[in-house]
């Protein structure tokens, strides 16, 4: 058995199916089984359908199909999908509807006031719900556009750390090596005036034993003082 259905709305909560013959299904349990909606006539027939085909049925009609009813169910969701989808506006679109239908099938609709204030309401919802799911598309796309500012951001401040941690690393070489240079500077202003080593020795190391100071001179200086000097 693989005969279609037609899917109604009635609201964007419930919908039924109808086969071939009008009779309408709503949904039993799981996502595939339907039951007969005459729960009056206490019906037994079942079936399990899915996109868009009734692949098996169990159990026999006990009643003839509502034809009216099937009719009532079809013009309320027209109504529902045109409320939801046009901005029409909703006097004018149940006006238009209820127009020329018998006695019979507008029993089985609700009031058309009633009717009215229950599209409006639905109207609402469907916008704030597409408002909120434009809102979440648009923060969705405009997500990786940060993340990829936010990655610019981080390359274009790359080079200026880069750049203070080797003026950083200059400044401590240099304070590292200032006082070795101003040693070394001392002792050729004084080896190139042909200072005695004595003087060599009193000026740069003041406060060290004489044979500490000789010691240091020759090891800083790199030249060789005159062991005969009159220490």
């Amino acid at each position: 058995m693989s005969d279609a259905y037609r899917e109604v709305k009635l609201n964007g909560r419930s919908s039924c199916l109808f086969d071939k013959d009008k009779y309408c299904y709503k949904k039993a349990r799981g996502k595939c089984i339907f039951a007969c909606e005459e729960k009056s006539q206490e019906c037994p027939s079942k079936i399990q359908a899915a996109d868009g085909k009734i692949l098996s049925q169990t159990g026999k009609h006990n009643h003839m199909p509502n034809i009216v009813g099937f009719q009532a169910k079809v013009v309320s969701s027209e109504l529902y999908h045109a409320a939801v989808m046009t901005d029409d506006p909703i006097n004018e679109l149940v006006d238009e509807k209820l127009e020329g239908l018998s006695l019979e099938v507008l029993a089985e609709l609700p009031d058309a006031d009633r009717m009215k204030t229950s599209l409006q309401a639905t109207r609402r919802a469907a916008k704030t719900k597409r408002n909120a799911g434009n809102t979440v598309a648009q923060e969705k796309a405009e997500k990786p556009d940060r993340k990829r500012k936010a990655t610019r951001e981080k390359e274009n401040k790359l080079p200026k750390q880069q750049t203070s941690k080797g003026a950083d690393k200059s400044n401590k070489s240099d304070k590292t090596t200032t006082p070795k240079n101003a040693l070394q500077h001392t002792i050729v202003k004084l080896v190139s005036q042909e200072s005695p080593g004595k003087t060599i020795i009193r000026e740069l190391f003041p406060s060290l034993p004489l044979a500490k100071k000789h010691k240091g001179v020759k090891k800083a200086a790199h030249f060789d003082i005159d062991d005969d000097s009159d220490y």
